[in-house]
């Protein structure tokens, strides 16, 4: 009897002190942070700095309006059964030498920096949507993969192809939503077809209208083509998901009241 006790005893240390050390003591530590602001100093103090860009920002953006509504359509429509948020370290897991994991490696000439994901990056969520298997793409950085890197563009200078480069990944990412075999012929995600409307076209149709392929089978044509004078259109649901997923960009840096980084010192 002595023995069982101990052996039971044992066992329920075995998973309470890891538990105790892994979710309950930082999610005490952690649940009541809030947005923390970019702190600059001035580098030849010798104390550590933001990068100047961040000035005036504050880490993690909040998401609000219809990106957070589209955060709560991602959980309702179980896109975390099948994609991930969260970007591991180069020494964690089997897949670590695979550089610049977390963005497309197919279509971008040059593509953007990211880094491993920190338990901050989820500061302004109810829920951290991690996701359970990478049955689909990781989409911590799901902005960057369809709308392209929109780094060094200003809207003074090159509003023109800012605008066309978020409509074309509009239209992909809503592509991706009806259509997932059309854009991927491998892709295994199910048709969110309920998150569009078809409806008369008037004028010349709605801006965020879906643009379908012209070189599509005649079998994939006939499916999926609306009837003439028909339009498909993104319901308020399907927008308020683009908006949300579009926006991921897990690549900001982390300011050092949260990291507590050391003071920089100046080379001499």
């Amino acid at each position: 009897m002595n023995s069982l006790k101990n052996f039971v005893l044992t066992l329920g240390a075995c998973f309470a002190v890891p538990t105790y050390f892994m979710v309950v003591r930082p999610y005490t530590s952690e649940r009541d942070r809030l947005p923390v602001a970019y702190v600059m100093e001035d580098p030849g103090s010798g104390k550590a700095f933001d990068p100047a860009e961040q000035k005036g920002l504050y880490y993690p953006s909040v998401f609000s309006g219809d990106r957070k509504r589209g955060e709560e359509i991602y959980a309702r429509e179980g896109c975390a059964q099948c994609h991930t948020q969260v970007i591991r370290p180069a020494y964690a897991g089997i897949d670590q030498f695979k550089k610049g994991w977390g963005h497309d490696q197919s279509g971008s000439a040059a593509p953007v920096a990211t880094r491993p994901t920190y338990m901050w990056d989820y500061l302004h969520e109810d829920f951290a949507l991690l996701g359970q298997r990478r049955i689909g793409p990781d989409l911590a950085n799901a902005g960057y993969r369809f709308q392209g890197d929109l780094t060094g563009l200003t809207l003074a200078a090159d509003a023109e192809k800012i605008s066309a480069q978020k409509a074309i990944g509009l239209n992909n990412f809503y592509l991706y939503l009806y259509a997932p075999r059309v854009r991927k012929a491998w892709s295994n995600s199910p048709r969110y077809a309920h998150l569009f409307t078809v409806r008369r076209k008037e004028g010349t149709g709605a801006s965020d209208a879906l643009k379908l392929p012209e070189n599509l089978s005649p079998e994939l044509a006939a499916e999926l083509n609306p009837p003439a004078g028909m339009e498909i259109v993104p319901t308020s649901a399907a927008r308020a998901l683009a908006s949300y997923i579009l926006g991921l960009k897990r690549d900001a840096p982390l300011p050092v009241s949260i990291t507590g980084a050391p003071a920089k010192q100046e080379s001499k």
